[in-house]
């Protein structure tokens, strides 16, 4: 068997969160293929790279200074390498970075780069081949996936390669340009079931102070979910298909310390469609869980789903986190759960 896995930013924020990626992917063989995100927050207060990429290029490609904001995303992935130990340095690839920034090669060109190092730097720690999602990764001239030249090439190039690392999120125009690929929570393939038991850890997008977090139980599998979160934050989940599914109800996990809180359901935009809102009660305790549940109003049609978190009383929350969000799910009343 042949597996591939994918690990997202906060799972690759530091060189310790990349030695617990490398023991998760040496422990099965079948671990083939990686497919790294660009190092996301290393804790609450931090900034995740790919908006530090996103900052330079703004600046670099409307002529105003730079400097800083480049060397500041030099010095995150230096630490992660100093901290892996490894004999790389990637000054090439940024000064090539730098001149397509001043280039003007576009945000989406920037954006990628996160993934591109972070891949790089991945290849090296765990001795597998590098594969630039540029080369197998194709897009039309209208920015449609190509997807049987993708799989061609792809299956071509992996055919001759035992173990590889592959980053995510982007891939290559005819003219040579890199798009980035829109993130969602389906990947390539189709609308997602309302009646499937989402990881909220595979949130597309995060605002606000949320992130993705990992616990590791003792002796099992360890389990992502969405942590450090706060009043007035959200996340993206793209793309839920409710067509003739009778979705009635939603239904979520949390664990750990909660506060009195509400999670709103809405559709396609933080401030979208209010499909109904769950009641959290408090709880306490570093093992405790509960699974809350609430009534939504009729729904079809594909959207992207969109949770607010609100506090029940804001002014007395202050920077307090929330809740842990594990997984949510859909269930109808025609079907049992």
């Amino acid at each position: 068997m042949k597996k591939v896995v994918k690990f997202g930013g906060s799972s690759l924020a530091s060189a310790k969160q990349f030695k617990k990626v490398g023991d998760i992917i040496r422990a099965d063989k079948s671990r083939r293929y990686v497919v790294p995100s660009a190092p996301g927050k290393r804790n609450k207060n931090d900034t995740k790279v790919t908006d530090m990429l996103y900052a330079c290029y703004e600046a670099a490609s409307t002529g105003a200074s730079y400097g800083k904001l480049l060397s500041a995303i030099k010095e995150r992935y230096e630490q992660i390498i100093d901290g892996l130990e490894l004999n790389l340095n990637l000054d090439y690839e940024f000064k090539t970075i730098e001149e397509n920034f001043i280039a003007k090669k576009g945000s989406d060109y920037a954006a990628s780069r996160g993934e591109y190092l972070n891949g790089i730097i991945m290849s090296h720690y765990l001795g597998y081949e590098f594969i630039d999602a540029a080369e197998v990764i194709f897009f039309d001239e209208n920015g449609t996936f190509l997807s049987e030249k993708t799989n061609e090439e792809l299956s071509e190039r992996l055919a001759h390669t035992e173990r590889a690392v592959i980053p995510g999120f982007y891939g290559s125009n005819p003219d040579g340009t890199i798009p980035e690929v829109e993130m969602t929570t389906q990947g390539i393939g189709g609308p997602i079931s309302p009646f499937y038991r989402m990881d909220a850890a595979r949130a597309c997008l995060l605002s606000g102070n949320v992130m993705v977090s990992v616990r590791r139980p003792d002796n099992d599998i360890p389990v992502e979910y969405l942590a450090g979160i706060r009043d007035g934050d959200h996340a993206y989940w793209k793309y839920y298909d409710f067509t003739g599914t009778d979705a009635d109800r939603f239904i979520c996990k949390t664990w750990g310390k909660n506060r009195a809180a509400k999670i709103e359901i809405r559709l396609d935009g933080p401030e979208g469609e209010l499909l109904g809102v769950c009641d959290l009660t408090p709880m306490e305790g570093e093992v405790a869980y509960a699974v809350h549940e609430t009534k939504i109003k009729p729904v079809t049609g594909k959207h992207a789903l969109v949770l607010v978190f609100k506090a029940v009383e804001p002014a007395d929350t202050g920077d307090e986190d929330l809740m842990n969000l594990e997984w949510f799910t859909f269930s109808t009343s025609h079907t049992p759960r």
